[in-house]
């Protein structure tokens, strides 16, 4: 795994953009702690850089910017094909030659010989590149089907940039940095800023599935892959069946998946999917793999036992650390450093922490990302589709009275209900009751399916957002949201949402932050579950078979039935959570106060000072528990103060 970067320019590039491309490589240093290279062509107004994490042929043959050995084109390229050594044989009968053993030359030569759309389709893989053919004149900057691996993009005076991560975007001096206010607003309704859009105005991601073509003549954006589009799953793969059962499509991608040149392991939850990729990693026959767990003191956000148990009835080689508030606490000024841009899910915390750990062993990690969008995981399906259809016939004055009535009781009473409640029931029922407390009270009082949805997953409802940036009107959801959950008419709610969740929430919250927090690290993460074919099975399936009563994930339940112990399968969904409602009140109250009290540079440049004194006063007195708009707040804050953005 890799970082890349680059410049594109219709000219000549200036002799101080050699030194420019140093400088992105260096704020790309930590994806690639093995090497690092620049090539530019100044006539062609064409420069790259590279930063290597060495998993394929690891001597300098691999290195990067690479051309091919007739140097028709030169890549920079960060991920793995997995099937790399089947496509390399076609080219080789072809009459192709190669210089090294890396995918790398694999995916350019593959490009150059077929053409880039053609090659694409037959790449099984996460990946993201950049592509200069001489021959066209042309610059291709290319993302895999799933957005698993990040690349964006922006103007900088006459110069396209572009890079794995915003950071290199920031060290061009001809980037403004201007806050992009839209962004901000999806950001405080979402948590994450979904694609094409970035935290900057003049930056964007290029969305997952497509590539962009720019030459002299202009530039041109492909979407080159459509999960609605469904292929052959045997396709350029080799499974011999054009309909293969999921448990043999998750035993070809794990087995593919650990193909490396470096020590490789896995992230161990006490969760279903997790778990099912470290038993296909078993199956293979080798030595027993290597798994990581982060444990909690904290008992009710604790999986270490679960986590534990698995290992064992797995017998992998397990490493488990056991933290506590002040060892997560300690990362919290990482965040805008890892992000550089806002991304308020709690788990990116315990993420980070768990792939410094997991560095300390390996170089690559299968994680079980991906589940829950896929097979209907998450409890939000289920709820959301039973309110719309149950409950918003009834008038909303009547919704709207019950909900007044609900939320007049006190955030600290609720507390102390639910803790006897756990005492009676033996443990906790509810993952972070508070959150879902105040979830339901938003979602009583929607009219539509695209309120419904933004209030189960988003953080500030439409109106508080726009209370919150001191604003009358209240911003929207993205039209491409509406428009997904508002049909077609013959597909389900639930199946809309998880749609849009692996459009959006999967790629620009879910992945990313697994990215970034890995590549912080230099760490590799692959991630099995998002094999297309795998996407494509899940895709093809009926809701009926997707779900068992109220409970998603009904195959892979299946799958842990015969291959975890058997409680797995029906145990709720914890997550990686934090107690940040108990934190905001104690350890993370002085940080509260410095950053979103009264006279703080983020609230006379962004918010409405009254509205967020009011969230602050209210959740430190017990009143209400506001811990996710606050947690979303402090750390847009900690994000400005580090990268001090043009608020324009």
């Amino acid at each position: 795994m890799c970082g890349i970067g680059g410049i594109y320019r219709r000219g000549q590039l200036p002799p101080a953009h050699s030194s420019l491309l140093e400088t992105m490589a260096d704020a790309l240093s930590h994806r690639g702690p093995d090497g690092r290279g620049t090539w530019s062509e100044t006539e062609s107004g064409i420069g790259l850089c590279h930063t290597r994490l060495a998993v394929l042929d690891l001597s300098p043959r691999g290195a990067q910017p690479m051309t091919d050995a007739n140097g028709r084109g030169w890549i920079v390229y960060n991920g793995e094909v997995y099937n790399f050594e089947a496509i390399r044989g076609e080219l080789e009968g072809l009459g192709c030659r190669f210089i090294s053993e890396t995918d790398t030359e694999v995916v350019l030569v593959a490009c150059l010989t077929w053409g880039v759309e053609k090659a694409l389709s037959r790449f099984l893989g996460m990946f993201a590149f950049a592509l200069w053919i001489p021959g066209e004149a042309a610059l291709y900057l290319v993302r895999d089907r799933m957005g698993i691996k990040p690349l964006y993009y922006g103007w900088a005076g006459d110069d396209l940039i572009f890079g794995s991560e915003l950071k290199a975007l920031c060290a061009h001096p001809g980037f403004t940095g201007k806050v992009d206010h839209r962004a901000l607003e999806l950001y405080l309704m979402l948590q994450y800023i979904p694609s094409p859009r970035t935290i900057y105005s003049d930056a964007r991601k290029l969305p997952p599935g497509h590539f962009m073509r720019l030459d002299p003549g202009g530039e041109t954006l492909v979407a080159w892959w459509d999960p609605d589009h469904v292929e052959a799953l045997d396709e350029a793969t080799g499974t011999g069946s054009t309909e293969p059962g999921l448990s043999g499509l998750l035993d070809d991608s794990v087995r593919r998946r650990l193909v490396s040149d470096v020590p490789l392991g896995a992230f161990l939850s006490g969760g279903v999917d997790s778990g099912l990729v470290v038993a296909a990693m078993a199956r293979t026959g080798g030595s027993p793999p290597s798994t990581f767990t982060v444990s909690y003191q904290e008992e009710d956000y604790d999986e270490g036992l679960v986590a534990a148990d698995v290992a064992g009835h797995l017998r992998t080689d397990h490493h488990q650390v056991k933290i506590d508030s002040s060892a997560l606490l300690d990362r919290i000024f990482d965040l805008p450093f890892i992000f550089d841009e806002p991304l308020s899910d709690p788990s990116a915390l315990p993420m980070i922490v768990l792939s410094r750990l997991a560095r300390e062993h390996v170089t690559v990690i299968l994680s079980g990302d991906g589940g829950d969008e896929l097979f209907g995981g998450y409890d939000r399906y289920r709820v959301v589709d039973s309110y719309l259809k149950r409950f918003v016939g009834l008038p909303s004055s009547m919704r709207r009275s019950a909900a007044a009535i609900m939320n007049g009781v006190p955030s600290s009473s609720l507390a102390r209900a639910y803790s006897s409640l756990k005492k009676v029931s033996g443990r906790a029922t509810v993952e972070n009751f508070p959150g879902k407390w105040e979830k339901l009270l938003k979602l009583v009082v929607q009219n539509d399916p695209a309120s419904a949805y933004q209030t189960a997953i988003g953080i500030f409802s439409a109106v508080e957002a726009g209370e919150t940036l001191g604003r009358r009107q209240a911003p929207a959801l993205p039209e491409t949201f509406i428009s997904c959950l508002n049909g077609p008419s013959d597909t389900s709610f639930v199946r809309r949402m998880m749609d849009l969740d692996t459009r959006t929430f999967l790629t620009d919250d879910v992945l990313a932050k697994v990215d970034r927090a890995s590549m912080a690290s230099g760490l590799e993460v692959r991630v099995p579950l998002l094999d297309h074919r795998i996407v494509q099975w899940s895709r093809r399936t009926g809701d009926e078979d997707l779900f068992e009563g109220r409970k998603g994930k009904a195959p892979l339940r299946q799958l842990a039935r015969r291959d975890l112990p058997k409680y797995i399968a029906d145990r709720p969904k914890m997550g990686f959570t934090m107690p940040l409602d108990s934190w905001l009140r104690g350890e993370l109250k002085d940080l509260l106060n410095q950053y979103l009290g009264t006279g703080s540079r983020v609230l006379e440049n962004y918010f409405d000072p009254g509205n967020v004194n009011r969230l602050v006063r209210e959740h430190l007195t017990g009143q209400s528990n506001h811990h996710e708009k606050l947690w979303n707040l402090l750390v847009f804050a900690l994000w400005e103060e580090k990268w001090k953005p043009a608020a324009a």
